[in-house]
């Protein structure tokens, strides 16, 4: 068992004035500065896979119980330096200095009217670290910790004795099974910008149309450098798959860059109208674009592209093959809102906000509720069995655009897959070592990454509302009672997740399961009875 003593601190500040240029024109400007040195160990019990150096670092050797023993023991000593004879520091990465955040903001009123305004904002935002990934990649596994086991020989049970529990004989020692961190990672970081402009249309109506994008640089992945670099050469020559990695003697291990990018870009409308006695309305849509490298720090994602082992990577010496539509696109999205004081009921008074519910109805039934409609978030076609020893990949080749054509009859999803699964084939295999690697029919040969992109396709689409309706009931000065009873997805219309994403079975491209209670799941009615004093 590893215990860390995790250890960091984080300085910033930062600079802001507000400058009325004109009575129409206001300007915001800023400068944030942000500090956040690595994480340390306290006891130095940390370590790094460098490939600069070719080396797994280790912060303080000399505070590891057993240290030298356990890399003996796996005759690993000329994979592992202290951080004392590469020079770097306790943390085993470097601090970036240079987190320096602009911030822009601006108001105008273009028209004698008032009526209208123009607002606009640039601005960098930068990431944390996330502690967990750290602590379980780089603290509590070899050489920090034993990780070894025993297995019996049912032959020799004399091999156990009181004296001698756990034989060495029987011993089996893990690998390097932690990992890496680039020692020279920025810190991520977001631009984020938008442009709107705004118009009263009177009566409590507003209209505002606006552009909003944002472009993420550094951001964290997560894939497996050591990962096998095989080709048709090193099948033939009968080379074994772990001497293809480029550290055989370490493993599958999971390194953490800084290099993953994103970009997102949408155009927005929004119709807003407040009426009397907190009666209102807000209709937005939004139609926007987002790509990405990694949707997630750990390589995960919803889409489908997961690989085997730790790799969350198909090429780890071309991680742009990741490049593709991020997990959370969505093409178009429809929101709304509203709250209706209905005509009938008594007592016709409003809570004051002191009391903490701004605009609360006191006697008469409110009616309020949200609905969303969106397109489909994304889906990566893949294989299901692959044998990536013999040039298959996880990632299929694309003769098609996956798109039906003429759809067969019946739903979607349900009765025929919900893409065209013969626009998909896998990559092919080695026969054997003396009849070759020949191409397939389409010319495609084996051990070469799939054509097929990620998130290539759309899942199905999102459509719910869910409503509720309120009373309060006043007992005296600043308590009353809510009653309150909601309905999830009141038109019960069905929404589904994303299908199964393998091309090359028969569950393949049918869907299995329905969205989650509260956004698009099946109906439901709650009733809730809050007192509030």
């Amino acid at each position: 068992m590893a215990r860390t003593y995790t250890r960091r601190f984080a300085l910033s500040g930062f600079l802001d004035d507000t400058w009325k240029v004109t009575p129409r024109l206001t300007l915001n400007l800023g400068l944030r500065y942000e500090l956040a040195p690595p994480i340390n160990e306290r006891y130095g019990r940390m370590y790094n896979y460098v490939p600069e150096f070719g080396k797994i670092i280790v912060a303080n050797p000399g505070n590891i119980a057993g240290y030298d023993k356990m890399v003996a023991a796996r005759g690993l000593q000329s994979k592992l330096a202290p951080a004392s004879d590469v020079g770097l520091p306790s943390s085993l990465v470097y601090t970036d200095y240079t987190n320096f955040a602009p911030r822009f903001g601006f108001a105008w009123r273009p028209l004698a009217d008032n009526k209208s305004v123009i607002r606009g904002g640039y601005g960098v935002f930068y990431t944390g670290t996330a502690l967990d990934r750290v602590q379980n990649a780089l603290m509590t596994q070899f050489p920090v910790t034993e990780a070894g086991g025993y297995s019996r020989l049912a032959s020799r049970p004399d091999l156990m004795t009181w004296d001698n529990p756990f034989p060495s004989a029987q011993e089996s020692l893990s690998g390097f099974t932690g990992g890496g961190m680039d020692i020279h990672a920025p810190t991520g970081y977001l631009q984020s910008y938008n442009l709107t402009v705004e118009r009263d249309l009177g009566r409590g109506a507003v209209l505002e149309v606006g552009y909003v994008g944002s472009k993420g640089t550094s951001l964290p992945r997560t894939f497996d450098w050591n990962q096998p670099r095989r080709t048709i050469q090193s099948y033939l020559n009968n080379v074994s798959v772990n001497n293809t990695r480029p550290e055989p003697l370490l493993g599958v291990f999971r390194y953490y860059a800084s290099n993953s990018n994103s970009i997102y870009n949408a155009g927005q409308i929004q119709l807003r109208k407040r009426g009397g006695g907190g009666t209102f309305y807000r209709i937005s849509y939004s139609y926007a674009k987002a790509i990405d490298e990694a949707s997630q720090p750990s390589g995960a994602g919803s889409g489908g592209f997961s690989y085997t082992g730790n790799s969350t990577a198909l090429d780890p010496d071309n991680l742009r093959l990741e490049r593709g539509r991020a997990d959370y696109d969505r093409r178009h999205t429809v929101t709304a809102a509203f709250s209706w004081q209905l005509p009938f009921g008594r007592g016709r008074r409003f809570l004051p906000t002191s009391k903490g519910v701004p605009q609360a109805f006191l006697g008469g039934w409110q009616l309020s509720g949200t609905a969303m409609a969106s397109s489909g978030a994304p889906i990566t076609p893949s294989t299901a069995t692959v044998d990536e020893n013999l040039g298959e990949s996880v990632r299929p080749n694309r003769i098609g655009s996956g798109i039906w054509a003429t759809e067969p009859a019946g739903k979607r999803g349900v009765d025929y897959a919900w893409f065209d699964k013969s626009a998909f084939v896998s990559v092919p295999h080695c026969v054997s070592v003396t009849a070759g690697c020949p191409a397939d029919k389409y010319g495609f040969l084996p051990f070469a990454k799939g054509n097929s992109g990620r998130n290539i396709l759309d899942g199905p689409g999102l459509f719910y509302i869910n409503t509720a309706m309120l009373k309060n009931f006043s007992m005296r000065e600043g308590r009353y009672f809510q009653l309150r009873l909601e309905a999830f997805n009141i038109m019960n219309h069905a929404n589904f997740r994303l299908p199964n994403k393998n091309f090359d079975t028969l569950p393949g491209g049918f869907i299995t399961s329905v969205a989650g209670t509260g956004s698009g799941g099946p109906r439901l009615f709650q009733a809730a009875l809050k007192f509030s004093f």
